[in-house]
């Protein structure tokens, strides 16, 4: 057993899906952030996990070919990037080489395609959001945590986001400062102040939401007045209230201070309306593809009855009803169904309907009564679809079944239980998160 502070020595013999390095000290595997494989490394414990224990580096003693000089000066610390330490084209094979060990694993006859990538994979992020807390010296503090810990590292530049978010940000900060806006301690659970969250249309608009415990807000005129003095690109101003003591950033409740409270943004030449609330792909360029290639693989004659299960504001759906007959967007989330529903009315569509349902138990509502479907396109959280779900799937059989997935782990767990019924030739891969170790990825399912 290794203690915390201990140091250790060996060679990376891999990158794991959650983008740290691992080598094996005696009976143990320890979890190195930031290395690349082949590397021989000198490191220091600093968690015990589960799966054995996580370690920073203190050396590279043995450097890779594929290292490159990392530009961010919070790169050792902050908890937003993994792969900023290597070069772009051996990132995008790395992260098509851990989709194919999962087919593999899952013993899956399906092929591999490259994971394609952006041009510039960099101030690709439309969204962010920046956490406020205070250091040991009681200063003000903003930014975003550490990986495995509630530690803030105070960020001035954000390689991800584009420069009118950057300049966006150092104001923020100046008229929470100027203002003695009181911040949210984590420790004390004192203060008022939480976080801040922007969202940028391809306008370069701004919806700034402001995250506060409270309803009542001191100051509250100064601060808006100052936050617009000179930034004409802020369109929207919302106050949102959560006083909880969790890891969810936005509560329920919400006021809207300046403008409409939404942005809208075009994709694939439809518009959308963007609350603060609303789920919206954070990389406009590679979703552009995402969906185009989604589509295709489809081929919908016109002809066809589509369930979009997980369907947030409608993107998705929306862009199905130019090629099916009929299409029912299915989601959970209350706020997000008005969303979708306004933006089916903001584009002239009327084949297509919006249900406020858990995707699971509507699907098991539609194979009791032995609903005929066409099409069902999946496009869950993270966790990737409930047992409710897949038995749903399996009796409805429908012909064909897109799923898109931000965790290939849990996609290929579920086409494991699918395959019996249908087949799966590719894997389309997507980088939507370059820089990081997530990936985006589609299969088609096709009735057997």
């Amino acid at each position: 057993m290794l203690n915390k502070k201990a140091k250790v020595k060996g060679e990376i013999l891999a990158i794991e899906d959650n983008g740290l390095g691992f080598m094996q000290v005696h009976k143990d595997k320890v979890y190195v952030k930031q290395v690349l494989v082949g590397e021989v490394v000198e490191a220091i414990v600093t968690k015990k996990i589960k799966e054995g224990y996580i370690a920073d580096v203190v050396k590279v003693i043995k450097p890779s070919s594929i290292r490159t000089k990392v530009k961010c000066p919070y790169f050792t610390r902050c908890g937003s990037c993994n792969y900023l330490h290597m070069l772009y084209p051996f990132e995008l094979k790395l992260k098509t080489e851990q989709v194919k060990g999962l087919v593999e694993q899952y013993r899956l006859p399906m092929q591999v395609h490259n994971c394609e990538g952006m041009k510039e994979p960099y101030a690709y992020r439309n969204k962010l959001i920046l956490s406020f807390g205070k250091s040991r010296k009681n200063e003000v503090v903003s930014g975003f945590y550490e990986p495995y810990s509630h530690k803030l590292v105070n960020i001035g530049n954000c390689l991800l986001h584009d420069k009118k978010s950057n300049d966006l940000i150092a104001h923020i900060k100046d008229c929470v400062k100027k203002c003695r806006i009181d911040v949210y301690d984590e420790a004390t659970k004192r203060g008022f102040l939480k976080h801040v969250q922007l969202r940028e249309n391809q306008k370069g608009e701004f919806l700034v939401t402001i995250v506060v415990v409270d309803k009542e807000f001191k100051g509250k005129k100064k601060f808006i007045d100052m936050l617009l003095d000179g930034h004409s690109e802020i369109v929207s101003i919302v106050q949102n209230i959560n006083n909880r003591h969790t890891v969810v950033v936005l509560g329920n409740e919400e006021v809207v201070l300046y403008g409409k409270g939404y942005i809208e943004d075009t994709l694939c030449g439809l518009t959308f309306r963007i609350s603060s609330k609303s789920f919206y792909q954070i990389n406009h360029e590679q979703c552009e593809k995402l969906y185009t290639k989604a589509l295709s693989m489809l081929k919908l004659k016109g002809t066809e009855t589509v369930i979009d299960t997980y369907s947030g504001i409608g993107t998705i759906s929306l862009l199905l009803a130019k090629q099916a007959k009929k299409v029912y967007g299915v989601e959970i989330n209350a706020q997000a169904v008005k969303d979708a529903n306004v933006n089916k009315e903001i584009n002239g569509i009327q084949n297509v309907d919006f249900v406020c349902s858990d995707s699971g138990e509507y699907m098991q509502r539609l194979a009791r009564v032995k609903q005929a479907v066409d099409v069902v396109v999946m496009d869950p959280a993270r966790d990737g679809a409930d047992k409710n779900f897949i038995d749903a799937l399996l009796t409805l059989k429908p012909k064909h079944i897109l799923y898109i997935s931000c965790n290939p782990e849990t996609q290929m767990r579920d086409i494991k239980q699918l395959n019996r019924v249908y087949n799966c030739k590719t894997v389309e891969l997507f980088d939507m998160f370059p820089r990081t170790n997530h990936v985006e990825s589609i299969v088609l399912l096709s009735r057997k």
